[in-house]
């Protein structure tokens, strides 16, 4: 039975007294963080009445006429918005040009660590600088100390903890030092172990660099073994990360548990991996020690830690050094769980995980709190796998052999980010997904969404915590859960909660297998908004300004529950990302813009994913901007293209025949460029170039058709183009955009 109290293992156990109230334990416990509610009520007066009149989606653009097909200037780049953070391009109308992107913000952060974010590993550069914005210019010191004396080998790892980590545990000040023996333990290890090698991609230290592992190991309907190489996330996330679930990584004194200096205390992954204790009863050999005797990751073997890999030996080892049974003092750090020699499924769930790590095998805590248990799982090379000592490999172990009906079941991550892994454990699954938005029906990204589960519990029925969500850039969240199960909610953002303090409310009744269930959480107040209007265009335009935004995907901000103490992590979540603002301004009206006054624009497309904007302009300077302004935690990352287009010179000169033509549409194009020729001999050959001058293809086209389509493999990057077509002493050149 998980008995832990807010600060240990299993937390946040909210009891609802059938009738009315939520009784919590004498302890500081509660769903949010800093102690959380005493008492809470069911919400008597139910949901607040929605306002159904949503504020009207403020789009304003303009169809570019066939006279202005001539593509004067573009750009294209990259680009991430912080909350309320924006980026303008400045438009010579005049000069034909456009501004090009001057990078990223790197103001907060101090400038000893801009070179190495600059070298780090490309997808990891954008997660180092919001995460490291505001890092004390003492901690800057040691980092940049860490990341010299490092070898070469270990930078992307160490980049990938200071992306990662919450910044309150970067400020600690042993953490570079705990950081770099983190590291280097692993490649120590990875010398002496035979089941395991860690392989590096690019060249080390420098931005295409990249780690996995490689494993000898075998399934469970496997004959033979077999080398399987992992994902680089389930490296980074699950054999790396020196933090287990809800501990502070720290150097611990294994007498106290207290947190010390790195000279009086020890880290688990190489306490682990060093220290034999056999004082008394136990018998707890040298895990290193251990671990190579064997030649494989796993074995296959069901239910069996006895000659079952490398992860039959781990399994053993926590068998000698623990026994099931507790007293007042419930330990999260594994360290001290190791010299106690004592705990219940949580203290035995940090160990598998962190003895699994120091093997280098990929482990996570999984839990399911509100049916009151915690085990693990491993990745076997193949898949994810039940750890929950002998129990190996058995998922249905739970439902069916204990009985257990589940709400969600889900990856208690380093992190404490919401991995739902539930249908690996009920034969029936349904899926609630929440939304939430304020009064006039904006999303609200970042919210924190408590969801908690009614259940049957020592002859009473009473209501237990369930999972806590975080909503992304659509205000949209999502679990899996178990059938015929009662859910509760209540949701905390930036502008309010709903329902108020000390209470929930309803979510879903009885969930069924195979349903849906949409929910949508509203917030009575609003969120900001800033304040526009339509400015006149020009009755005769130089030119027509574009641009066209492709999301990339979100970093959301959250706090992380479980933890003793408040911590902000940043999840990044690939794909999606809503609320982007695309604006086309005059110079003068940009002056009123970035002033944060009333603004007109010649064109405007506001709270948009994938969207573009065409405004005719003047003979005279604009501005292209795009905005993060709809989101109030997360940061919005996609690809941003701008366009600056010609008028043709006159009427007449424009219905002249040319001896030879080259016309491409669409542009910017996404899949597939329609490339028309005239007036080219028979020998006429296409060539693309890339914008270094990289020849891309060759295009050899029947001299009979006079329409080409060009499709880009799939290992195209997104960027210009240049389209060249020759024949004899004749050529002729036009430059494409190309967004994937």
């Amino acid at each position: 039975m998980i008995e832990k109290e807010l600060n240990m293992k299993t937390v946040l156990t909210i009891l609802l007294v059938i009738s009315v109230t939520f009784a919590v334990g004498d302890s500081d416990r509660g769903i949010t963080s800093a102690g959380g509610d005493d008492v809470l009520q069911v919400n008597p007066y139910g949901d607040i009445e929605t306002n159904e009149t949503s504020l009207e989606k403020r789009v304003l653009t303009h169809e570019r006429p066939k006279a202005y097909t001539s593509l004067v200037d573009s750009v294209f780049f990259k680009i991430a918005l912080r909350p309320g953070e924006w980026y303008a391009v400045y438009v010579d109308v005049p000069a034909g040009t456009l501004g090009t992107y001057s990078g990223p913000d790197y103001s907060g952060i101090d400038s000893l660590l801009i070179p190495w974010i600059e070298s780090a590993p490309t997808f990891l550069q954008d997660q180092l600088r919001l995460n490291l914005e505001g890092l004390s210019t003492y901690m800057a010191e040691y980092y940049d100390i860490m990341l010299s004396e490092a070898d070469p080998l270990w930078l992307d790892e160490l980049f990938y903890c200071l992306a990662n980590m919450a910044p309150f545990i970067l400020e600690q000040a042993e953490m570079s030092y705990l950081l770099l023996e983190n590291v280097q333990y692993m490649y120590m290890a990875d010398s002496f172990l035979n089941y395991v090698e860690i392989v590096d991609y690019g060249t080390p230290g420098g931005p295409d660099h990249y780690s996995t592992t490689r494993y000898a190991t075998t399934d469970s309907n496997l004959a033979t073994f077999e080398t399987i190489e992992i994902d680089r996330d389930i490296y980074y996330k699950h054999v790396m990360f020196p933090k287990t679930s809800d501990e502070q990584p720290a150097y611990i004194y294994p007498i106290t548990g207290d947190m010390v200096d790195p000279w009086s205390g020890e880290f688990w992954r190489s306490y682990f991996w060093d220290v034999a204790d056999t004082v008394g009863d136990f018998e707890c050999w040298a895990l290193g020690d251990s671990l190579m005797t064997t030649d494989y990751l796993w074995k296959g073997r069901f239910n069996n830690i006895t000659d079952n890999g490398a992860l039959g030996i781990a399994m053993q080892w926590i068998e000698n050094c623990l026994v099931f049974d507790s007293d007042a003092e419930r330990p999260v750090q594994p360290v001290r769980i190791y010299a106690k020699h004592k705990g219940r499924c949580g203290e035995h769930s940090d160990m598998r995980t962190a003895a699994c790590r120091t093997g280098l095998i990929p482990c996570v805590n999984t839990e399911s709190i509100s049916t009151d248990h915690v085990w693990n799982e491993f990745y076997n090379g193949y898949r994810w796998s039940a750890l929950d000592g002998g129990n190996v490999d058995n998922s249905w172990l739970y439902a069916d052999g204990w009985g257990k009906n589940f709400g969600t079941v889900y990856h208690h991550t380093s992190k404490s980010w919401h991995d739902p892994v539930t249908q690996r454990y009920s034969h029936e699954i349904a899926t609630i997904d929440i939304t939430v938005r304020d009064n006039i029906l904006k999303p609200i990204d970042g919210a924190q969404v408590l969801v908690a589960m009614e259940a049957w519990t020592y002859g009473d029925t009473l209501i237990y915590y369930d999972c806590i969500l975080h909503t992304d850039s659509r205000g949209q969240c999502r679990t899996l859960v178990g059938d015929e199960r009662k859910f509760f909610y209540r949701a905390e953002t930036a502008i309010g909660m709903h329902p108020g303090p000390g209470y929930v409310n309803s979510l879903v009744t009885n969930t069924l297998d195979g349903e849906n269930y949409n929910r949508f959480i509203t917030i009575s107040n609003n969120l900001a908004y800033y304040s526009w209007s339509e400015e006149t265009p020009v009755e005769e335009p130089a030119g027509y300004l574009g641009a066209r935004i492709r999301p990339l995907g979100e970093f959301i901000k959250y706090t992380a529950p479980f933890m003793d103490i408040d911590c902000d992590f940043i999840e990044w979540v690939e794909g999606d990302a809503y609320g982007f603002s695309i604006i086309a301004l005059s110079d003068s009206q940009f002056a009123y813009f970035s002033d944060d006054t009333a603004f007109q624009a010649l064109a405007l497309l506001d709270e948009c994913d994938y969207g573009s904007i065409e405004a005719p302009v003047g003979n005279s300077p604009h501005w292209l901007v795009i905005a993060n302004y709809n989101n109030v935690a997360n940061t919005l990352v996609g690809e941003l293209a701008v366009m600056l287009h010609d008028s043709s010179t006159s009427v007449d000169e424009s219905e002249k025949p040319e001896a030879i033509a080259l016309n491409i549409y669409p542009n910017p194009f996404n899949s597939a460029l329609s490339i028309d020729i005239t007036g080219f001999g028979d020998d006429i050959r296409l060539e693309i170039f890339d914008i270094s001058g990289r020849l891309v293809d060759i295009i050899q086209p029947d001299p009979q058709l006079d329409r080409i389509v060009w499709r880009p493999s799939e290992t195209t990057a997104t960027g210009v183009y240049w389209v060249r077509a020759c024949s004899g002493d004749m050529q002729k050149t036009v430059k494409a955009v190309y967004l994937k």
